[in-house]
């Protein structure tokens, strides 16, 4: 073998080991953002901690500035910062969007996934909570939190830090993290379910 054909053969070999790496770390990232969020399931924190905590997980996995999780007010028919981080994440928390509105409401409305590179390019996006707030977005992750075929909510990342792209990878972790985020709404609601009905036993007994 020559030295050329050497190196060559050495350059694709480091190239296919520099990607079987990724994936490693992208498979442990999944991993370890699984675990952290099964360790919530069981237990006894109200629904917004939990989304607190879960949005925290995900941003630290995900490696992004800013992020937040909306959900669907039916009442008034738009949807509400429950949970936000972020430099101004007390200031977001003061808007509202309508369904369609922003690539938050039409990731909701959609159903479908969105990652956006070059926000300024985007039709969708809403400026007017950026520069309210003084937040610079260049790009951003969404995906819908659906429970039985309808959205309840998004989740939200904003500024992937190394370079503002959001891998394929990134997307099926905030996917897995919606997925799971809607099982722990179900278990909080039968808990909250559960307890208003041994209340009320408690109620009739004490009659």
């Amino acid at each position: 073998m020559e030295v050329k054909d050497y190196q060559k053969d050495l350059a694709e070999q480091l190239k296919e080991f520099s990607v079987l790496a990724k994936a490693f770390s992208e498979t442990g990232q999944k991993i370890s953002l699984l675990q952290k969020i099964f360790g919530l399931l069981n237990t006894s924190f109200n629904l917004h901690n939990l989304l607190d905590k879960i949005l925290d997980y995900i941003i630290e996995v995900i490696n992004v500035e800013a992020g937040s999780i909306l959900l669907f007010d039916k009442d008034n028919q738009e949807l509400y910062f429950e949970v936000a981080k972020g430099s101004k994440a007390s200031e977001v928390m003061n808007f509202k969007l309508k369904p369609g509105e922003g690539i938050a409401g039409s990731v909701f409305l959609s159903q479908k996934s969105v990652a956006v590179s070059e926000v300024d390019k985007d039709e969708r996006f809403k400026r007017k909570i950026s520069e309210n707030i003084g937040f610079e977005t260049r790009s951003i992750a969404c995906v819908p939190i659906i429970l039985m075929n309808k959205s309840i909510g998004v989740i939200e990342l904003i500024n992937k830090k190394d370079n503002n792209i959001f891998s394929l990878a990134d997307m099926e972790i905030l996917s897995l993290a919606s997925f799971y985020l809607v099982k722990i709404i179900q278990n909080t609601k039968i808990i909250e379910n559960l307890k208003n009905l041994k209340n009320k036993r408690r109620d009739r007994e004490g009659r």
